[in-house]
């Protein structure tokens, strides 16, 4: 193996152990402490619900300027940042006695995860691994999966044994004292150029579309426009899933395990969706992955039909959760073949600012659906839908003249390829 190859698969290890340590179990910390923070103050699950808000909005706006600074400054201070600010948040949050102070600290915890979490954790992978890039992906959100399986039960014991404030604390100890002085040590945006001497120079050698031109063609706004659509649509599915599986009959409990099937799923299958991705084409198999959760959606409404039902839960569980974990990762791969390594991160910040804006009204339009027609089939038939019409959109992006020549040697070119 050679010295790049080494490199690579030593950023690759940094990258795993953030997702594993950091970004995994900070996607599933908020679920687990909202029934201790309600105890505690006597907060209504609204008011709770205003903390992950808050994360949330924080991250979907800090996106574009996490992408603009990987460009400029390179992925090792902007997620040594994010580790730094995510791990004062938690010490921040448990001090809190009000819901505005929580809220504050919360949000806080949103700009660090944006800046240490996925959007920079698949810009560099995507630039190390060049032919392999979904499986590299795939790499990424098993790792996150894996996070965020493992802390619900660990954090739980921590809040029953030394208390949610004490809990709080402890969760920052794994960014500062595990993962920051790794990434400090080995992360690199991209593998080294002769004679570059910082990202600036770097980034001035790398083929692509520059940033503005980018913006003004339409493979670049059916990528974005396609992740808005399909993100609001799973998102309007998946958080009012198990609510769902209760309202026709399940239990808490077997609606649980229902879902926790497809979780477990997801993360196997994103996997093998980045393999096939670099062997057969990424537009293809993403198309073909956002095609089985549309089904797979369909599936999770008919599970309601006595006479469909338990086949259905079956197909739900495979549909979905096999596929589930595809878009995620391949979504930025194939920017990156559209439009080049260039401008990646600026574009991709784009396109996740857009995607979490969408996503964080889904569960909103879904739950009107539900209070209007007393049926969450409804929202579910038009989310399959949605999904279809963001599918159709990615199906017709093509790769950019330009998105393999250096911009210097090159006049910005805004067509598209015909093939």
């Amino acid at each position: 193996m050679d010295k790049q190859k080494r490199d690579a698969w030593v950023v690759m290890g940094a990258l795993v152990l953030n997702n594993l340590l950091v970004s995994g179990p900070g996607a599933a910390q908020a679920g687990v402490f909202m029934t201790p923070l309600i105890h505690a103050f006597g907060w209504s699950h609204a008011e709770v619900s205003r903390i992950t808000f808050a994360t949330t909005m924080t991250s979907g706006l800090a996106a574009p300027l996490v992408g603009w600074l990987v460009d400029r400054i390179g992925a090792r201070i902007v997620m040594s940042s994010g580790l730094v600010v995510a791990g004062c948040a938690y010490w921040l949050a448990s001090y809190c006695h009000s819901i505005d102070s929580m809220m504050l600290a919360f949000a806080l915890f949103g700009l660090g995860m944006m800046l240490g979490g996925i959007l920079p954790g698949i810009v560099v992978a995507v630039n190390w691994f060049g032919g392999r890039r979904g499986f590299a992906g795939g790499i990424i959100f098993i790792a996150v999966g894996v996070g965020m399986s493992a802390t619900p039960p660990v954090l739980t014991w921590l809040i029953a044994h030394q208390g949610w404030r004490l809990a709080m604390r402890w969760m920052s100890a794994p960014a500062f004292l595990i993962v920051l002085p790794v990434m400090l040590a080995v992360m690199r945006t991209r593998p080294p150029m002769a004679d570059a001497g910082n990202a600036r120079e770097e980034l001035s050698r790398l083929p692509g579309v520059e940033f503005w031109p980018a913006l003004c063609t339409a493979a670049f706004w059916l990528i974005l426009v396609g992740d808005m659509i399909y993100s609001s649509a799973f998102q309007s599915v998946v958080i009012h899933t198990i609510t769902y599986l209760i309202g026709i009959g399940y239990t808490a409990q077997h609606s649980a395990m229902i879902f926790s099937a497809q979780t477990l799923l997801s993360a196997v299958g994103a996997i093998i969706w980045g393999i096939m991705a670099d062997r057969y084409g990424v537009r293809r198999m993403l198309c073909l992955g956002m095609l089985s959760v549309a089904l797979g959606v369909v599936s999770l409404s008919l599970i309601g039909a006595s006479h469909f039902n338990p086949a259905t839960v079956v197909l739900y569980v495979v549909l979905w959760g096999f596929s589930a974990g595809a878009p995620l990762p391949l979504l930025p791969i194939l920017l990156a073949e559209t439009i080049g390594l260039r401008r990646l991160g600026s574009l991709s910040g784009v396109v996740r600012f857009s995607a979490a804006m969408s996503a964080a009204v889904g569960p909103l339009w879904s739950g009107h659906v539900f209070d209007a027609t007393g049926s969450y089939v409804p929202a579910f038939q038009l989310a399959a839908l949605m999904m279809v019409v963001a599918l159709a959109m990615v199906w017709m992006v093509r790769k950019l003249e330009g998105a393999d020549i250096v911009p210097s040697v090159q006049e910005p070119v805004l067509q598209a390829q015909t093939s």
